[in-house]
C-alpha cells in the first residue's frame, strides 16, 4: 500500500514537472517574424523600426545599432544624446518600435531588436535610406534673350512616392508649376514646369524647384540682348531657350527607363 502512494506521488510529480517544463518552452519570448526585415524610408522622413514580440513577460527590450555597437534604447529609456531617437511601446499589441526622425543617409544600417532572455534573442532590421533626386534641366546657368518664351522643366525622382506638391520660388514669390507623374519600370518621376510667355529683365536671377519635404534644385538664369557680341558668346557654348530643353528632358527620361 505505502509502495502504490509512493508510486502516485512520483507520477504526479513527474506530470506537474513536465508541464511546467512544456509550459516554460511554449511561451517562452518569440519574434512574430524572426527573419531579418528591411525598412526603407526616403532621407528627411520617419524611419519607423516595429519589432512585436509574443510572451514577453519581465523581459526588457533593447534597440542596438550595429555599426557602433551602441545601445539606443531600453525599453522607453534612450541612451543617446541625439534627440532625433524615439522607442515606443504598444505594450497590449506586443510591438516596440524605434523611430529616427528626419533620417539622413548616415543613419542607414543594421539595428538591433534585442530581448533580454538567456542567451539573449536578437532580430536584424536593415535601413535603407533613399536619396531624392531633384534637376532642374539646363541649370546651374541659363542664358536667355528678353522677349523669348520659356518653360523650366524640373524632375524629382528616387522617391519611394511622388511629392504631394512641387512648388517654383523666384525673387520671393511662391508659384505652383504644372506638374505630372510618370510612372517608370524602377521609380516614379514627378515633372514640374514653370511657363514665362515674354523673359523680361525682371525674369532674371535665382529660381528654386520646392518639392515637399525633399530639398530644393536651383537654376540662375541670366538675360541677354540680341547683340552679335553677346550672340557670338551664346554661340561659343552657353545655351538658351531652343531645343536643347527638349533633348536634356528626352535623355532624362530615357536614362531612368533604361538605366543609361
Amino acid at each position: 500500500m505505502i509502495i502504490q502512494l509512493s508510486f502516485s506521488y512520483l507520477q504526479c510529480y513527474l506530470l506537474l514537472l513536465v508541464t511546467q517544463v512544456t509550459l516554460n518552452s511554449e511561451f517562452l519570448p518569440q519574434f512574430e517574424d524572426p527573419d531579418t526585415e528591411t525598412v526603407t524610408v526616403t532621407e528627411g522622413d520617419t524611419a519607423v523600426i516595429t519589432c512585436k514580440i509574443g510572451y514577453l513577460n519581465n523581459q526588457s527590450v533593447s534597440w542596438i545599432r550595429r555599426s557602433d555597437s551602441h545601445i539606443l534604447a531600453v525599453d522607453k529609456e534612450i541612451f543617446i544624446s541625439d534627440d532625433r531617437f524615439m522607442s515606443t511601446i504598444q505594450e497590449l499589441s506586443n510591438i516596440w518600435m524605434l523611430k529616427i526622425r528626419y533620417v539622413s543617409a548616415q543613419d542607414a544600417g543594421a539595428y538591433e531588436c534585442q530581448v533580454s532572455t538567456v542567451p539573449k534573442m536578437t532580430k536584424i532590421f536593415n535601413l535603407n535610406v533613399i536619396i531624392p533626386k531633384v534637376d532642374i534641366l539646363g541649370g546651374p546657368n541659363l542664358y536667355i534673350q528678353t522677349g523669348s518664351f520659356l518653360q523650366l522643366e524640373c524632375m524629382i525622382s528616387h522617391v519611394m512616392s511622388a511629392p504631394q506638391f512641387v512648388m517654383w520660388e523666384h525673387g520671393g514669390r511662391v508659384v505652383p508649376g504644372k506638374t505630372v507623374n510618370i510612372q517608370t519600370k524602377h521609380d516614379i518621376v514627378t515633372k514640374s514646369v514653370l511657363t514665362i510667355d515674354q523673359v523680361t529683365a525682371d525674369s532674371a536671377g535665382m529660381y528654386s524647384c520646392m518639392p515637399d519635404n525633399i530639398s530644393p534644385a536651383t537654376l540662375i538664369i541670366n538675360i541677354v540682348n540680341k547683340t552679335e557680341e553677346q550672340l557670338a558668346v551664346i554661340n561659343s557654348g552657353i545655351f538658351y531657350q531652343s531645343d536643347m530643353f527638349l533633348l536634356l528632358s528626352i535623355y532624362f527620361l530615357l536614362s531612368i527607363l533604361y538605366d543609361i
